[in-house]
Parts: C-alpha cells; structure tokens; sequence
C-alpha cells in the first residue's frame, strides 16, 4: 500500500486487519473474527503502541480536535485522525512501511 492510501483508510475491520498482520505480525490463519478493534478502541490501539516501542507522540489540535500521531525513529510516520486511534493505526502502518 502507498501512503496516501493508507491515511485515506477508515477505522473498520480493513485497517485492523493490516494491524494484525503488518504490525502485530498475525499470520492469516489466526486473523478471522479475532481481530481488535485497533482503529477505533484506544485500549486495543495501545497494544499497537507496546509492540511499537512506547515512543508515541500523540496530540489533538485543530478546531475540529483531529489527532496526529508519529512514533519516535520514524519520521515518516506522521498521520492524521479523528480519533487517536485511528491516528495511532495509520501512524504505526506508515512506520513499518518506512523502517
């Protein structure tokens, strides 16, 4: 997937699942109907966080309240969101993608 693909994603299953297995490193045969809700349950998305070192940047700006997230080492993994942990879920896909 490109960047730009994966910042246009929404929270739902299609992201949780490239979490499961980019991320969290899942193999298919154990994703089925066991997937977290990472893009849209923060205690699941911090999981996401442990496995990706705990060196989150996380703030909510704007007029809107939108979420930006990056992960430490990762510069290229700045993303966007409405909730933090749909910012989380993008930020730590572009973070593999670039390291």
């Amino acid at each position: 997937m490109t960047r730009d693909e994966i910042l246009a994603m929404k929270p739902g299953r299609e992201l949780d699942a490239l979490i499961a297995e980019k991320v969290m490193g899942w193999s298919w045969g154990i994703i089925g109907d066991l997937i977290p809700a990472y893009s849209t349950d923060i205690s699941a998305a911090w999981e996401v966080v442990e496995e990706m070192g705990d060196c989150l940047h996380l703030r909510q700006h704007g007029e809107q309240g939108e979420w930006e997230a990056w992960f430490c080492g990762y510069p290229n993994s700045k993303a966007h969101g409405e909730t933090a942990p749909e910012a989380i879920c993008k930020a730590a896909l572009l973070a593999v993608m670039d390291g």
